[in-house]
């Protein structure tokens, strides 16, 4: 109980709506602590809840950093919909939350449109997906090259020399950006998926051996034409 206290004090205190995110994320900390008592010991299990916590206080924070961010740049009429983009974002593109808002504030915050930074982002996690860099640093890179500071660009292979990226404007190089990377992050989760289901077959293959069953076929694929 003093752990769920805890987390309603805290987030009530962050956010006007904390109490509601404050009960899911203790429902969801609760169950699964009550997963791992049957396993773990009194002490493993505190340490669980007390990491678990501290996340959950971490992304309230970076969810207030980018609240405010937002109202100061004047748009805090979108504040909702930015909060629903993330979310969907986070289903559609398989990238945590707590990765994509600090790279759409950094985004924001340099270019002041919510369009653009939404478009850039974009960019950013095909770029980010194809050369295995962090979001964060792809974000940063960007947000640098759209006021002129390219050097950031070099290590992402895109052809041009120094002097070249220069003298480039940066919708050219978001669109030499997109020709080389576009569908890195379809590809990663399509790899991500197969190697998901490859696991799920695996297991499901271990089970039926241990429980003398035969794992059933796959159903066949109607031919087409």
């Amino acid at each position: 109980m003093a752990i769920t206290d805890l987390a309603i004090r805290i987030a009530t205190t962050l956010d006007s709506t904390g109490i509601n995110r404050a009960d899911k994320a203790v429902t969801k900390l609760q169950r699964s602590v009550k997963g791992l008592s049957a396993a773990l010991g009194g002490v493993a299990i505190a340490a669980f809840a007390k990491k678990s916590l501290n996340a959950f206080v971490q992304d309230e924070l970076a969810a207030n950093r980018l609240t405010q961010a937002v109202k100061n740049l004047g748009l805090e009429f979108a504040n909702p919909y930015i909060t629903e983009y993330i979310s969907n974002l986070e289903r559609t593109a398989q990238i945590a939350d707590d990765e994509i808002r600090p790279a759409f504030q950094r985004l924001l915050q340099q270019t002041g449109s919510l369009a653009k930074t939404q478009s850039i982002l974009n960019t950013a996690i095909d770029v980010s997906r194809g050369t295995g860099e962090s979001l964060a640093n792809v974000s940063e890179d960007l947000a640098k090259a759209y006021y002129g500071q390219t050097r950031g660009l070099q290590k992402y292979s895109l052809g041009l020399s120094k002097a070249a990226l220069q003298t480039k404007s940066f919708a050219e190089l978001q669109e030499i950006l997109n020709q080389k990377f576009t569908g890195s992050n379809a590809t990663y989760q399509t790899y991500a998926n197969s190697e998901y289901r490859r696991v799920q077959l695996g297991r499901q293959s271990t089970g039926a051996i241990v429980t003398g069953k035969q794992p059933r076929p796959p159903a066949k694929v109607p031919k087409i034409g």
